[in-house]
């Protein structure tokens, strides 16, 4: 199970509006913890930075990848799904009445 930890100091990632992190409660050496005593704010600021590059690189890995496909970068939304047709047990006068 994972829970949200505190980084030593008495603040819970909860609170902190940068970030959160979520540790096994069975581990035991806190690597998160140490990384924020040693390099303070600032790592968390690099790691976010990181993060967003990544998922920049992944964006642009994947509209080259529909753009060899020749598929659209955005997908057009997908058919509305018909009603159900009616419950043949259902007395007519009930679905009259409901309309």
């Amino acid at each position: 199970m994972r829970t949200p930890s505190t980084n030593g100091r008495g603040s819970s990632g909860l609170n902190d509006p940068a970030a959160a992190a979520f540790y096994d409660t069975l581990e035991r050496d806190r690597a998160y913890d140490r990384l924020i005593d040693q390099w303070g704010k600032a790592a968390e600021g690099i790691g976010a930075q990181l993060t967003e590059q990544a998922a920049d690189v992944i964006i642009q890995l994947d509209e080259a990848a529909a753009a060899a496909l020749g598929e659209p970068i955005i997908l057009p939304p997908p058919p509305k799904t018909p009603p159900p047709p009616p419950d043949p047990d259902e007395k007519w006068w009930k679905r009259l009445l409901r309309i």
